[in-house]
């Protein structure tokens, strides 16, 4: 079962928080900015690694899952990135209900 996040919306959370385009999220590859939306799309929309490729023009499956597993160690040792990522979940808790 999908969870009521879609794609979309995590993308328009970042894109607020960070005060940037969708589309600078999409064609920066080393910003945090999409860091955040792939960490997001994967734990929040319940998106297939294929899915959120697909959005970030193309990424493989094996490149998403490596931002992601990288992302997620980085969360853990970073409190501050902890609290930015928190607090963009808590404008998706909004949107999903």
């Amino acid at each position: 079962m999908r969870a009521s996040l879609e794609i979309e919306d995590v993308l328009e959370a970042v894109s607020g928080y960070y005060k940037v385009s969708r589309e600078d999220i999409m064609e920066n590859k080393y910003s945090e900015e999409r860091k955040v939306a792939i960490y997001l799309m994967k734990e929040r929309t319940g998106a297939t690694h294929s899915e959120i490729g697909e959005v970030f023009l193309g990424l493989s499956n094996s490149a998403i899952g490596k931002v992601y597993q990288r992302f997620r160690k980085e969360i853990h040792r970073d409190r501050k990135l902890r609290r930015r990522v928190r607090t963009i979940e808590k404008t998706l808790s909004f949107v999903g209900g």
